[in-house]
């Protein structure tokens, strides 16, 4: 599905460990930008290199054909190589219109990123037609936030149930500076939703991750009474030694009362 879209990027998948918890982790490559950077190294393919989970603190996913998910989409810093370019809204909107993908799911990417254009419109009170997204509109970006909607469209889930989310702590650099985490976009995007702070003080949660855990979450909470089908882990890119940096995402069928 993401082969439809008109940007040429590779996903490099890997099985990694994150405090001896075995987990997967999915690099976004953005070709294009590699070769403006430096256009006449061969490296020059593998030197744009992005997590696609980024960092997320431990957390436990809970998520039915009824699914429950209950876990943290976090953070890592983007660095984004010399001449990686920023995209409008429109610009993105064009991208996944025009992709083969379902229409639902290029209204349900295409609904979400607008959501996070007016976050960044709102905080730095500009019209919408604007904003320039720094993180979003960077391939890695697009590639996750798209990934994470075919990947769910083709669960079929209709329930998802989220912990509550840890945001880290410390200060991160962001395109406007250095600001206290959560970063001003990330603090908007899961406003409503219960938080806190705790483990390694670095930024777990970005913009895209609250932006992703809010955009799916029917509600938060506690594990629900289910039966497990499957489990998954993601891997975030750093490795904290106490903390698993991954997600955990639960699938499986709500359970019945009286059963």
């Amino acid at each position: 599905a993401l082969g439809g879209l008109a940007v040429d990027h590779e996903l490099r998948v890997s099985r990694v460990m994150r405090a001896g918890v075995s987990a997967t982790r999915v690099e976004v490559v953005d070709r294009e930008a590699a070769r403006r950077a430096d256009p006449s190294s061969a490296a020059a393919e593998r030197a744009h290199t992005h997590a696609g989970a980024h960092d997320h603190d431990h957390a436990h996913t809970h998520d039915h054909p009824h699914p429950h998910d209950h876990g943290h989409d976090g953070g890592g810093h983007y660095h984004h190589p010399p001449g990686a370019g920023h995209r409008s809204l429109a610009e993105i909107e064009r991208l996944i219109g025009t992709a083969s993908l379902s229409p639902r799911v290029q209204a349900h990417a295409i609904a979400l990123i607008g959501r996070l254009a007016q976050a960044e419109a709102d905080i730095h009170q500009m019209p919408l037609q604007d904003v320039h997204l720094h993180e979003v509109g960077a391939v890695d970006s697009i590639i996750d936030i798209v990934g994470v909607v075919v990947a769910f469209d083709w669960l079929g889930v209709d329930e998802v149930v989220v912990s509550p989310v840890n945001v880290g702590g410390g200060t991160v650099e962001i395109a406007h500076g250095t600001f206290p985490v959560p970063a001003p976009a990330t603090a908007r995007l899961i406003a409503g939703a219960p938080v806190f702070s705790a483990g390694p003080q670095v930024e777990l949660l970005t913009p895209t991750g609250a932006l992703l855990l809010t955009g799916f979450a029917t509600r938060f909470g506690p594990m629900p009474a289910m039966t497990i089908d499957r489990v998954g882990y993601g891997a975030g890119t750093r490795d904290f030694p106490s903390v698993p940096n991954v997600v955990r995402l639960f699938v499986g069928a709500r359970a019945v009362d009286g059963e």
